[in-house]
């Protein structure tokens, strides 16, 4: 799940935090990298995440991580074992292929209530409300 296309260099989390920001305190970047990145970004445009990728600052994991840190969504990836045994396949099967592909996300699990879909752009709000009809129940993107 690349998590690094859902977001731009002015989002700001409920605290005011801008996510360039979380990264300088989680040790992710110097405030002179930020920098460099913001610069970039001014120049040539796109999302935060993804001129962090195109400049190999940070790698797929780190940015997704950060950036679900960011929304406070649940990180889920797929290539730890242990998440993909979390996929609850009668759950996963209720979301047809199609969906699935369309929006790049699988309905992974329950919880209180509510499915857990891992997507690849958790922002997306016509996949949220897509899957949220076509399963008939409130969804947690993750």
């Amino acid at each position: 799940m690349d998590l690094g296309q859902v977001t731009s260099g002015i989002a700001e989390t409920e605290a005011g935090l801008l996510f360039g920001e979380l990264l300088v305190s989680k040790g992710l970047l110097t405030r002179e990298q930020l920098e460099e990145v913001l610069n970039k970004q001014r120049e040539q445009g796109g999302r935060l995440g993804e001129v962090l990728l195109g400049l190999h600052m940070l790698d797929d994991k780190d940015v997704t991580a950060a950036l679900a840190e960011h929304f406070s969504m649940e990180y889920i990836h797929f290539d730890d074992t242990n998440k993909m045994n979390m996929v609850d396949m009668d759950i996963a099967r209720k979301l047809p292929e199609s969906i699935a592909r369309r929006f790049c996300l699988v309905a992974a699990y329950e919880e209180d209530n509510s499915v857990v879909v891992a997507m690849a752009d958790p922002l997306n709000v016509v996949a949220v409300d897509t899957v949220t009809l076509k399963l008939k129940r409130s969804i947690k993107p993750a």
